[in-house]
């Protein structure tokens, strides 16, 4: 023990060196742990901020195509349970004005997904946000295929 004090005492320069070195490089890790977390979490909630607006975006073009819908239909929807889905007769269909609208949006969610912070999202709230986006990836999935249908039956070889 004796020969550790008289090794500090006599070179107290390298001492003090292998001293600052580590309260330094402990400080530095520190430092760049509290930056990392303050940097993500800054990440997670402008990628939140994008996936709520981009929501919100969506339902009011979901709104806008109901307030379309004849009277008879907005009440089925109203009525309807959106899980099990709305049925609308074959009559009520041919009554509407057909338009191919651009796809719903889920650039944000996609971005959301891949940067790792869903798992950061409470499980109830992921699994509600992901029966929305699987819905809207359905909407665009039948939306596309319905383009392709009419130009299949516009066709005069049926």
């Amino acid at each position: 023990m004796n020969s550790i004090k008289e090794f500090i005492t006599d070179h107290q320069e390298w001492s003090i060196g292998i001293a600052s070195v580590i309260i330094g490089s402990i400080l530095t890790i520190i430092t760049t742990i509290i930056w990392d977390n303050h940097k993500n979490k800054k990440k997670f909630n402008a990628l939140l901020k994008n996936l709520l607006f981009e929501l919100k975006e969506n339902q009011s073009r979901v709104n806008l195509v109901i307030e379309k819908l004849p009277n008879e239909i907005q009440e089925k929807i109203k009525k309807g349970n959106l899980n099990s889905g709305v049925l609308i007769t074959d009559a009520e269909i041919a009554k509407l004005n057909w338009s191919f609208p651009k796809p719903y949006a889920v650039d944000a969610w996609k971005t959301f997904v891949s940067s790792g912070f869903a798992v950061d999202l409470p499980p109830e709230l992921f699994q509600k946000i992901y029966k929305i986006y699987d819905s809207i990836h359905s909407i665009n999935f039948l939306s596309g295929l319905s383009v392709s249908l009419f130009q299949i039956s516009a066709q005069q070889n049926r």
